[in-house]
């Protein structure tokens, strides 16, 4: 008898827990101090910041996510605070986290796929401590994404031609007009894995031949991925493989050559 109370118990808990709508607990870090990065670098970071949390505020919208978002930028962006922000990325089962810098990076001697994140004058983070952690949750689905240089050098500016925010027009009241969010966050699970650029390669952009030029700022990765989920994700059926294409196929064609790097672990399988 009290094992068929066990029983019911657990069931009614785990249906609950299904019937719950997740958060998306998100941590953005932007090093945006001119006196530090530069004043080019620091004009891009500040876009960047700005797109992408617009963009999940759509995606919060989109899937009926609850969205907890804290962003780290100017004076407050130390390594302390990037691994404070990081190791506080706790909740439920059936949440969704998200991790994106953008600034200044390289690598160190061990020459890993991902990033280190270097803060000029204030030390560096490697990209791969964060991946660990990450690996570490259990949750539905969680993003790790690096738009900065993957190599011992960093150029002086990193620019991308623009036609403002363009990608997220008349998608702010109506959500809906992006279904596959749906399939690419809500119905799957397990880790992504992104880099703004291959091991060896510096993280800048140029002209983006695939999106409409004008004078706006942003970095050449960010703005290339935001733009493939936009477009990507009008129709419902839609792969993080079709959209990485789009994303490499942009940066590819700037002034500056990037290949931009992404893996799935956990093999992002549907969430019944």
């Amino acid at each position: 008898m009290k094992y068929c109370l066990w029983m019911i118990a657990l069931l009614f808990f785990s249906i609950e827990a299904q019937a719950t709508p997740g958060k998306i607990h998100a941590f953005i870090v932007g090093d945006s101090l001119p006196e530090y990065v530069g004043f080019g670098v620091a004009q891009d970071v500040v876009k960047d910041i700005t797109r992408m949390q617009e963009f999940l505020c759509i995606l919060s919208k989109s899937i009926g996510f609850e969205l907890d978002l804290h962003v780290l930028q100017g004076r407050e962006v130390t390594i302390r605070n990037i691994e404070k922000g990081v190791t506080s990325l706790v909740g439920a089962p059936q949440d969704m986290f998200f991790f994106y810098y953008t600034g200044h990076g390289g690598q160190d001697e061990k020459k890993r796929k991902w990033p280190v994140i270097d803060l000029p004058r204030r030390g560096s983070l490697a990209g791969m401590a964060i991946v660990r952690y990450f690996r570490k949750l259990s949750q539905r689905s969680s993003f790790v994404i690096f738009d900065c240089c993957n190599s011992g050098f960093m150029p002086g500016q990193r620019t991308v031609r623009v036609r403002g925010d363009s990608f997220f027009k008349g998608v702010h009241s109506q959500a809906v007009q992006l279904p596959g969010l749906k399939k690419l966050f809500l119905e799957t699970n397990g880790l992504l894995l992104a880099t703004g650029a291959v091991r060896g390669q510096s993280a800048d952009g140029g002209g983006c031949d695939e999106i409409p030029s004008s004078d706006e700022l942003g970095g050449c990765f960010t703005t290339a991925f935001l733009y493939a989920l936009c477009e990507s994700c009008r129709k419902a059926d839609v792969s993080w493989e079709q959209v990485f294409e789009k994303v490499t196929k942009i940066c590819r064609k700037g002034q500056c050559f990037q290949q931009p790097y992404y893996r799935i672990e956990q093999d992002l399988l549907p969430v019944y």
